[in-house]
Formats: C-alpha cells, structure tokens, sequence
C-alpha cells in the first residue's frame, strides 16, 4: 500500500474520521518512518474499536518555534493525539494496549528512561518510535 493511500486509509476510518488539530499539516503523515505508521495506525484502530474520537494534534510542520526535548517529530519519529476528552481509564487502557503491542517499536522516553511507544503528559499521547536503519546505512558497515 502506497503512503498516500495509507494516509487516506487511515483519513477515512471505518467508524471515526481522523481529525487534525487547525495548525497541523495532514500531509507531514507522508513523511513519517515506517515503524511510526504502524504505531500510528494501530493506535487510531483501537480509539475506533473504542468509539473514541482520533485528532492529531502535532505532527511535524507544525513544531516551529515549540521547544522540545528530542527531535522526534522532527525526524517523522513521532506523533501528538489529543486525550483532554478521555477518562482516567481510557487513558491507562491506551497506554497500557502501547505498552503490549509496541514495545518492540518504541523510542527511550526522556521522561523515565525507558522503552516507550506512548508517553501521557500535557493532556495529550506523544507516541514515538525508535529510529531505524536505512539501507544506506547499513550499506556504510559494509564498507
């Protein structure tokens, strides 16, 4: 499946449309890596099988002038969804269903130091994914 039609897909959720917050640029979903997409898309899957409505609140073109700890937007690591509208359960199931199904995936969190898909804080989910090797570099190690 082609990114833009990935990025459609997951526009035009079977129960939910994704939402994006007004200053968030739909299309810097193209730009992120591999690994984020799956986190991404399985994150809006189970705010769907929920019933819970999906917005996206910061992405990548959006970050100027914010002041960050990494740069994981910035590299198409990472992804911002609202949680403002969610109960304290909702919120411990989500990050609870992260912690399951992409511990594999996820970043160093610079707020505990460990392996983590999504991060709560600030009435949002920072979900983040590590960063992968291209086959440029692993071209370079051959060398």
């Amino acid at each position: 499946m082609s990114l833009k039609d990935e990025m459609i897909k997951m526009s035009e959720g079977k129960k939910r449309k994704t939402k994006f917050k007004r200053d968030v640029e739909p299309l810097d979903l193209l730009q992120l890596t591999e690994n984020m997409r799956i986190i991404l898309r399985v994150s809006k899957r189970f705010f769907d099988h929920h019933q819970l409505e999906f917005v996206i609140t910061s992405i990548k073109s959006d970050r100027e002038g914010v002041k960050t700890v990494s740069t994981t937007h910035e590299e198409g690591r990472a992804v911002d969804i609202r949680s403002s509208h969610l109960t304290e359960d909702q919120i411990k199931n989500f990050l609870r269903f992260c912690d399951n199904q992409f511990s594999h995936l996820g970043a160093i969190s610079s707020k505990d130091l460990k392996v983590r898909a999504c991060v709560y804080h600030n009435n949002h989910f920072h979900l983040q994914a590590r960063r992968q090797e291209t086959l440029i570099d692993k071209m370079k190690f051959w060398r």
